[in-house]
């Protein structure tokens, strides 16, 4: 069978036409694809809304659990302090012959900011008014801690 230049010819207008017209049926309309790509990045941003809160909790998890493995009897002022930061609400204080002892309240939003910052996603979901432990310490050493169920 030979194919001669005018079938060609013909074949290529009719698939050109055919797709001319596909493309000119629908008149375009900016605030309709304005409303498109807004829905979709809609979408997306929520989709990583949800993923960012999503990370945030499991840090808080992941951050409680590590201190809970960190605030131990034992460990010294100066490591208590780098763990915890210096913002606390000082309970009761002592003067003994062994020394100056104190018993020591951290809320969980003041060591979410301190490790994570104020701005951060952690901070914002963190419960404000819970305290998450309490520490009993001397001039240098921590003696007890008890850590609060929230």
């Amino acid at each position: 069978m030979k194919i001669n230049g005018v079938k060609i010819f013909r074949i290529f207008f009719a698939s050109l036409g055919v797709m001319l017209a596909n493309g000119c049926f629908e008149k375009w309309n900016p605030d309709l694809q304005y409303a498109r790509e807004k829905s979709k990045l809609d979408k997306d941003e929520s989709v990583q809304s949800i993923t960012d809160v999503r990370n945030a909790k499991a840090n808080l998890e992941n951050f409680k659990t590590i201190l809970k493995r960190r605030i131990v009897p034992g460990i010294n002022l100066q490591q208590l302090n780098e763990y915890l930061g210096l913002k606390y609400e000082v309970l009761a204080t002592s003067t003994t012959n062994l020394g100056i002892w104190e018993k020591r309240a951290y809320k969980w939003s003041d060591l979410v900011a301190h490790e994570y910052g104020m701005s951060s996603k952690e901070y914002i979901l963190c419960n404000k008014k819970v305290i998450l432990l309490e520490a009993i310490l001397n001039t240098s050493v921590v003696n007890t801690v008890d850590f609060f169920v929230f």
